[in-house]
Parts: structure tokens; sequence; C-alpha cells
């Protein structure tokens, strides 16, 4: 019985590759990333690079950072700029032991979070691993945004829908289809990323 790779390569005379190796325990990085899953909740995942597992053990002792607590802590604002300039806590989550990722609930939408990933000392000192990127929480109500930005692509539907139907089109008809779509997505890009 042969292997996919094995068939695949069968007679086209080249040797069959070795198997991927498995991923790596940890890349080397101390990190804390944030990604929005809905408005509600957020995913993190982190590491500890060993080199800053080494330091701490060095700094705190291994009985202090045996007895301490690996805390995420997640910190809210209503905008980002306040977010950056007095940000407050609205959660902290002990998230020691083997798991390197969590979903926290965040329980507010329309707002911007970042966290900071620590040891929590049993005298009380916090002591900062990684610090997050920002997120936002996006809204968890239909848009109030209404824009035209649809209803060219509703026409453009609705005339290829038609010539679909009657299976008669020039190749005029085409190309201007053609570009009425170009245009709309120059005006969408535009929009969403305008130029200096």
């Amino acid at each position: 019985m042969h292997t996919y790779e094995e068939r695949f390569y069968e007679g086209q005379g080249a040797p069959v590759p070795p198997p991927p190796a498995g991923l790596p325990e940890s890349y080397g990085e101390d990190i804390l990333v944030l990604l929005m899953r809905d408005p509600y909740w957020a995913f993190g995942y982190w590491d500890i690079s060993p080199v800053k597992r080494a330091e701490l053990m060095k700094t705190m002792g291994d009985e202090t950072l045996s007895r301490s607590r690996l805390l995420v802590r997640i910190y809210m604002g209503e905008d980002r700029t306040k977010l950056e300039a007095s940000p407050d806590l609205h959660l902290e989550v002990d998230v020691t032991g083997a798991s390197k990722s969590w979903y926290f609930h965040l329980g507010l939408p329309k707002r911007f979070f970042f966290g900071i990933l620590g040891y929590l000392t049993p005298e009380g000192n916090f002591i900062e691993i990684a610090r997050s990127n920002i997120v936002g929480s996006p809204g968890d109500t239909i848009s109030e945004r209404v824009d035209e930005e649809w209803l060219a692509m509703e026409e453009m539907y609705r005339r290829i829908l038609r010539l679909a139907r009657e299976g008669e089109s020039s190749p005029q008809e085409w190309a201007e289809i053609s570009k009425m779509a170009r245009r709309h997505l120059l005006e969408v890009e535009g929009s969403r990323f305008p130029r200096p």
C-alpha cells in the first residue's frame, strides 16, 4: 500500500519528500495576541520564551515563580485614544497552567481592548511579560450606515441575470457591465482606502 506522496511521485523520477516536521512548542517570543470573535468574545493566545522564563527564575526565584499566578489583564476604553491615554482594567483572568490560549468574555460591543500577560506574585506584585495588540469589538446591532455602495451591484446583478435568461447578448453590453463593475470596485476601494 502506497501513501499519497508515493503514488504522486511514482514514475516521475523524483524522490518522495520527507514528511513535514511537527510544529515547535515555542517560537521563542514573548507575545500576547487578541482577536475578536464577535461583539462579546475575544480569542487570545500567548507564548513566553525560554529566555524570559530563565530571566524570571533568576530574578524571582524558583519558589516565588512556582507560587505566582499567570494572568491576562484586559483593559478597555470607549475609543482608541481614551484606551491609550487612560485604560480601565476591565477583566482579569487566571490562565495558570499548560494552556497557551483562551476565550475571553468581554461582554461589551463597540469598545476597544488590549491585554497584558504577566505573573502576579504572592506578595501582590504584577510582572508584565507581554502586551497585546489593540482590538475593537464590533457593534451588536444592524448597521445604521446606509449608502449607495450596493445599489450599483444590484443593478449589475439584474442586468447579468436578464442577459442569462434571454440567452442573447452583445459584446458591447458585456463590456458596459464590465466597465460598471470596474468603476464600482474602484469607488469602493477609494472609500475604504482614501488616498493622501
